[in-house]
């Protein structure tokens, strides 16, 4: 997806209604079965620096892949990153039920991780 759908829900706006965000799931153009896709990356400039969220739909996880948090990040930078992750689940959610029909996604299962330089995952 394009970095638009993250900024939009950063800024506190409802994705779903911006033609731009909407032709990243449906129309003509669109070669891919998004409701059967495994992965969904999620590039986006955070408040500090560029993250990328990866949506697993078939682990349910959300990766934080964030390329300038350390092991001993400040837990005020991994809060931020889980208030995305947050609003990311419900606009992901907002926008299965608004685009497809019978696309039964459950924000609730997707469970938060963060990956840190050290290349060890763990939960926030």
């Amino acid at each position: 997806m394009e970095t638009d759908l993250v900024t939009r829900v950063m800024a506190g706006e409802d994705p779903q209604f911006f033609v731009t965000i909407r032709d990243q799931f449906i129309g003509e153009h669109v070669k891919y079965d998004l409701p059967n896709c495994r992965l969904i990356m999620l590039p986006a400039y955070t408040y500090f620096a560029w993250a990328c969220y990866a949506v697993d739909l078939k682990e349910n996880r959300l990766t934080v892949y964030d390329p300038t948090l350390p092991d001993d990040a400040d837990k005020e930078v991994v809060s931020l990153h889980v208030q995305v992750c947050d609003k990311i689940k419900k606009a992901l959610a907002d926008c299965a039920g608004m685009f497809f029909d019978g696309w039964q996604y459950d924000r609730a299962a997707l469970e938060i991780k963060l990956l840190y330089r050290k290349q060890n995952m763990r939960e926030p």
